[in-house]
C-alpha cells in the first residue's frame, strides 16, 4: 500500500474524539462532558492563556523528514473545506468592513481579525489560538459516506471545518486545528509556516490534530486545542501525516524505513 493510500485509508477518517484534550484536558476533562459546573470550569482553566511546554525527550514535529505525497485536492474531504473558506472569506471581508451588514454568529470573527491586524506574529498566533480554543467542544457527528478506496458504505467521524463553520457549530480537534490555520493564513501567515499535522496517541489508541508553525528553521511549535503550545508531541504520541493547502505529507514511511534498516 503506498503512502497516499494508507494515509486516506488509515487516518484520514479516524481522527478520534476521545483523544481531544480539549474534551477536556486531563481529569477534569473527562469528568466536564456530562458535568456543566465542571465544563465551565474547564473552559475558564484554558482561557487564562497560553502555556509553552518546553521540547521534552520526545522528538520534535520533523517538518523536513516528511514525504511528500501529492497535492492537498487528492484528499477529498480536506480539499473541500479549502474551497468552502474561499468561498466564505468575501462573506467575513464584508463584515469586517461594514458591521451592520454582519450575521451575529461572525461578529466574534470580524472583531478578532480586526483587532489583529499591526499586532506581532507572536501577538497574532497567541489571540487565534486563545479565541479558537475558547470556543465550543463538540464531537464530530458520526456519519455515513463513502471514499473512492472504499465504495462500501462507513461511518466515520472527523470532518474539518472553516472559521466561519466552526464558530457556528463547534468542532473537535481537527476542527480547531484547520480554523486556527485557515485564519492565520488570512492574517498573512504563509502556507510555508503551517501544517495541520494528525497524531496517534498510544495511551488512548487514538488520532489527535493539532497546528503546526514553524517559527524558525529549527523551531516548531504545535498548538494543541488546550491552550498548550508544544515543541514535542505529547508522551506515547507519533506524527502520522501533515497537509496544508497545497500539499499532503506521510510521517509514517519515515518510521517504516527506520525499521526496515534497523
Amino acid at each position: 500500500m503506498d503512502g497516499l493510500e494508507r494515509v486516506k485509508k488509515s487516518t484520514f477518517y479516524r481522527v478520534d474524539y476521545r483523544v481531544d484534550r480539549r474534551a477536556r484536558g486531563g481529569r477534569i476533562g473527562k469528568r466536564a462532558a456530562g458535568n456543566p459546573l465542571l465544563l465551565r470550569l474547564a473552559n475558564f482553566v484554558t482561557s487564562l492563556g497560553l502555556t509553552i511546554l518546553a521540547a521534552s525527550a520526545h522528538a520534535a514535529y520533523p517538518w523536513q523528514e516528511g514525504v511528500y505525497l501529492a497535492d492537498a485536492s487528492a484528499l477529498s474531504h480536506w480539499n473541500d473545506t479549502i474551497e468552502r473558506h474561499d468561498q466564505q472569506r468575501d462573506q467575513l471581508t464584508s463584515c469586517i468592513d461594514d458591521r451592520d451588514t454582519c450575521d451575529g454568529r461572525l461578529n466574534g470573527l470580524a472583531h478578532l481579525m480586526s483587532r489583529a491586524q499591526g499586532l506581532t506574529k507572536q501577538a497574532q498566533l497567541r489571540l487565534v489560538n486563545r479565541y479558537i480554543n475558547g470556543k465550543r467542544y463538540k464531537n464530530d457527528r458520526p456519519t455515513r459516506t463513502t471514499s473512492e478506496l472504499r465504495p462500501e458504505s462507513q461511518v466515520f467521524r472527523n470532518s474539518w471545518s472553516t472559521p466561519v463553520e466552526f464558530v457556528t457549530k463547534g468542532g473537535d480537534c481537527e476542527d480547531y486545528a484547520s480554523a486556527k490555520y485557515f485564519l492565520l493564513r488570512d492574517l498573512g501567515f504563509s502556507s510555508d509556516e503551517l501544517r495541520v499535522v494528525v497524531t496517534y496517541e498510544t495511551r488512548s489508541h487514538g488520532y489527535h490534530a493539532v497546528l503546526a508553525y514553524r517559527q524558525t528553521p529549527d523551531e516548531i511549535w504545535l498548538l494543541d486545542s488546550d491552550n498548550t503550545v508544544r515543541k514535542s508531541p505529547a508522551f506515547g504520541a507519533r506524527f502520522i501525516y501533515a497537509v496544508n493547502e497545497h500539499g499532503i505529507w506521510d510521517h509514517e514511511t519515515d518510521r517504516q524505513t527506520i525499521r526496515s534498516k534497523g
